[in-house]
């Protein structure tokens, strides 16, 4: 009877360590799960495993995953809730890798929570971080490179901290998606856009988008709030089509969605500041809009849009434009010192800026002052509206107005301008400007060969 207890105790012992973590079922793994690089342990803090491809995958779901720095190839596919956790050493955090070929380097699809965090993921040409569904947390990550720095199909995306440095698609690419980015910090390196939502609701807290090509941030049918984000330094091949810093309206067939700007800053984009088109609503505060190539903000859409508080300076032609049929509220602003340039239709040795120009518009001013304009405080042109407690100083021409009696101008006030009001006909005004906006086809999940 003894040796048949000693017996089933062996095999009790043995079954329980034969199993080890190399041949157990994700219920089975320790949680947290500790990885290393070069390293064939059971998984502990003191005995870490190497392989994370296999921890992501098959570890306990609602467990994390911690690893110590390292360089780690993936691809890495996640498919069950999961916290994936850097252990920074010595200023050193893990890198995230893709082999040559490979589409991306990390992938998680499926309705599920997953928190990423004080992870480095160099992508070389590969996505950095796929994401098609879940309830994603970002956290202190990087992604350098990539064709998309990050991809967001559908789901939720709520990052802090994120940073992304020369992708060569988008930054950032998300539709269809609830999208929060807290201190978000873009470099694109003068190689790619920088952060496009399509379909989004979106709310940005903080951070920079700088040295990007073609435009800095674009909201297309989409829901974007804005607060105290910089955006600067976009160039463009083609200045004739985009090379903007922010660009909000309709995808084709679209709705317009919605902007709504607070204390931004936007500066030196090689064409226009921000573009607000179509149907969608914008709603400028507290900003500044300065020394962009052609103009500081164009409002070409028929949805409302106020400017409020606002600061436009040192724009290429004019600081301030109301295309046919926007109906534009401006208030409390200051348009300052834009910058001569050729006009629309005059002869090249002619220069002219504008303060603001409004073309078959419906326009409300109170408060703003107008500064320092080479030809105009105003240019309008079949507008109606109403122009109140304005200053109008340092220019030629105070109001330089083509068939528009409706545009009544009320306790405005005119400081070292020659002319108060002069009226033309025949001017050719400075046009919309061209865009090009059309839906990104939904990129096509990669399959990882594990």
């Amino acid at each position: 009877m003894v040796r048949m207890g000693f017996i089933l105790l062996l095999v009790a012992c043995d079954g329980g360590a034969s199993k080890g973590l190399r041949g157990s079922t994700s219920g089975e793994w320790p949680n947290p799960l500790y990885v290393r690089a070069g390293a064939s342990g059971m998984g502990t803090e003191d005995d870490p495993m190497g392989d994370l491809g296999r921890a992501v995958a098959e570890g306990v779901e609602f467990g994390e995953v911690r690893v110590f720095p390292g360089t780690y190839q993936g691809p890495f596919t996640i498919g069950h809730a999961l916290r994936l956790t850097g252990l920074p050493e010595d200023g050193q955090r893990p890198i995230l890798t893709a082999p040559p070929g490979s589409a991306l380097v990390v992938q998680a699809a499926g309705d599920f929570e997953l928190s990423v965090s004080e992870l480095v993921i160099d992508a070389g040409g590969a996505t950095g971080i796929d994401l098609r569904g879940p309830h994603a947390t970002l956290r202190s990550v990087e992604v350098q490179g990539g064709g998309h720095g990050v991809y967001v199909q559908g789901g939720r995306l709520d990052a802090d901290q994120l940073h992304l440095r020369g992708a060569e698609r988008f930054a950032l690419l998300a539709q269809g998606s609830a999208v929060r980015l807290v201190d978000l910090q873009v470099d694109g390196q003068d190689r790619g856009p920088g952060v496009r939502l399509e379909e989004c609701t979106a709310t940005l807290l903080g951070g920079e988008i700088a040295h990007t090509l073609g435009f800095g941030l674009a909201s297309l049918s989409s829901h974007t709030e804005i607060t105290a984000l910089g955006i600067s330094k976009v160039t463009t091949a083609n200045v004739d089509l985009d090379g903007d810093a922010l660009l909000a309206g309709p995808l084709s067939g679209g709705e317009g969605g919605s902007l709504d700007l607070l204390g931004v800053d936007v500066r030196e984009a090689q064409r226009a500041g921000v573009i607000v088109f179509g149907t969608t609503a914008g709603d400028l505060s507290n900003s500044t809009f300065a020394h962009h190539g052609r103009g500081g903000v164009w409002l070409q859409g028929t949805a409302p849009a106020r400017l409020e508080g606002n600061r436009l300076e040192g724009n290429g032609l004019l600081n301030a434009y109301a295309g046919p049929g926007s109906v534009t509220t401006l208030v409390d602003n200051l348009l300052l010192d834009p910058v001569p340039e050729h006009p629309f239709g005059r002869p090249p040795e002619v220069l002219a800026s504008y303060g603001l120009v409004a073309d078959g518009a419906t326009l409300e001013l109170l408060g703003n002052s107008l500064v320092g304009a080479s030809e105009a405080g105003v240019l309008a042109a079949e507008t109606e509206g109403t122009l109140a407690d304005t200053l109008i100083s340092d220019c030629p021409t105070g109001l330089l107005l083509q068939a528009s009696p409706a545009l009544v101008a009320e306790g405005t006030r005119f400081v070292e301008v020659a002319e108060p009001q002069r009226v033309l006909a025949g001017v050719e005004l400075p046009a919309p400007l061209r865009l090009e906006v059309t839906g990104v086809d939904p990129v096509t999940a990669p399959q990882p060969d594990l």
